[in-house]
């Protein structure tokens, strides 16, 4: 099941990696600890889909992936801080 996430808040923990909090309004995400979610980026035809492991407990509306930042990296460019749009597709 695919949703529509908004990015409630990004936060850096070191220079190459940063905090997301994505939440869905009324979707409470279980999890297994270690289990990872599929996130889709990018905009008009352009779709990087990569997995990310929640770092945040299961049982809320929020999922909380840590994500660190390559230079050539497709999905790295789409999660810049200053770059990061008010939605992502979670799955």
């Amino acid at each position: 099941m695919t949703h529509e996430a908004t990015v409630v808040d990004t936060y850096q923990i070191t220079p190459r990696v940063s905090g997301f909090r994505l939440r869905v309004p009324g979707h409470e995400f279980e999890y297994d600890p270690g289990q990872h979610t599929t996130i889709r980026f990018g905009s008009g035809n352009e779709r990087i889909v990569r997995p990310y492991t929640p770092t945040n407990l299961p049982g809320t509306e929020e999922l909380a992936p840590t994500i660190k930042r390559y230079d050539d990296g497709l999905a790295s460019s789409c999660t810049r801080s200053d770059r990061v749009t008010r939605s992502r597709s979670v799955r």
